[in-house]
């Protein structure tokens, strides 16, 4: 299997110039920044590092291409369902929104035009109009049966409490074989993985946690910027983060790792004047204790670079073992 998954557009920012959200893209060099999950100092740290053994399998073996066409076969399903679904809210929407503007229509439902909408969204989301049955859950069907036929599902996803074929096959999608660096033809290192995925450092010099000499401390999570282009997928971000959320819910050896962390920045400052903490405009003030969304936010980033740094063992050893 060789060809890409297909991407999902979507605006980035830019971290460097001319570059892409594409899988085969992933950036390289990259250091790790939280010290979890594959620090220099462990052994899946340093194997992380080291150079592809002679046994591996080369290439992208991993990456099937049509996984990412379902995936994305289902999020433009799902996004055609929610769309027709607000259309319909509005056309039978009566009264005044809470900012008081009257934006709903307010036909009834048994009108002929309104009625072809609400037909819309039922074969689309079924019944309900909530995915749970139409044209949208038979391609989650197919996305999930096919998911169970990839060897990264009976090799880690399947034993996973919170990792659904469905949300690890969307998963895939954004971010291809998790183990190979298509752009360089080469293995990948977990931390340009992290990378690829939202979780690197940016710093208030511009430097990043690419560059060997600057400092983790002071560094920030990327944001996107308007009409700027990232190096880095926010598709790829979001899917961990949704797999995380159900990791976490559900308990289990994962939920560990959060809990761990947030004990890590109960007492936690802030390093650099913090916007995310502050109110109405003002930043909260270097030196400043953490509030509890942002203790949450980095307890969340610490879980999903282990489930990456997981998702990527269980890849590297599967090119190993000539999967």
């Amino acid at each position: 299997m060789t060809a890409d998954p297909l991407p999902e557009p979507e605006p980035h920012l830019s971290l460097v110039p001319d570059s892409s959200d594409l899988p085969a893209d992933h950036p390289g060099g990259v250091t790790q920044d939280d010290g979890v999950g594959g620090d220099q100092a462990t052994p899946e740290g340093q194997r992380a590092r080291e150079a592809q053994p002679l046994s591996a399998l080369r290439g992208p073996v991993l990456l099937d291409p049509f996984l990412g066409l379902l995936a994305e076969t289902v999020s433009d399903l799902e996004d055609a369902r929610k769309g027709l679904a607000n259309r319909y809210r509005q056309l039978t929407r009566v009264g005044p929104d809470k900012d008081g503007k009257h934006r709903g229509l307010g036909l009834s439902p048994d009108d002929p035009e309104v009625g072809i909408v609400g037909e819309l969204v039922t074969a689309i989301g079924g019944a309900r109009g909530d995915g749970s049955g139409g044209i949208e859950h038979a391609a989650v069907l197919k996305l999930q049966k096919r998911m169970r036929k990839h060897p990264l599902w009976d090799a880690w996803g399947a034993q996973q409490r919170g990792v659904g074929e469905k949300t690890l096959a969307r998963l895939l999608a954004a971010i291809g074989d998790p183990y190979w660096n298509e752009r360089d033809d080469r293995p990948r290192i977990v931390s340009e993985l992290w990378a690829y995925c939202g979780l690197h450092v940016v710093h208030p010099t511009g430097q990043h946690d690419r560059d060997p000499h600057v400092s983790h401390a002071g560094g920030v999570a990327p944001k996107r910027r308007r009409g700027a282009v990232a190096n880095w997928s926010s598709t790829a971000r979001m899917r961990v983060y949704l797999i995380a959320e159900a990791c976490l819910k559900l308990g289990g050896p994962y939920a560990g790792v959060y809990r761990a962390a947030r004990e890590k920045y109960e007492d936690a400052v802030h390093t650099v004047d913090c916007a995310q903490c502050g109110s109405k405009g003002k930043s909260k003030a270097a030196g400043t204790p953490l509030n509890p969304a942002h203790q949450h936010a980095r307890a969340m980033r610490i879980l999903m670079k282990e489930i990456l740094r997981d998702l990527w063992v269980a890849s590297r050893d599967l090119h190993e073992a000539g999967a």
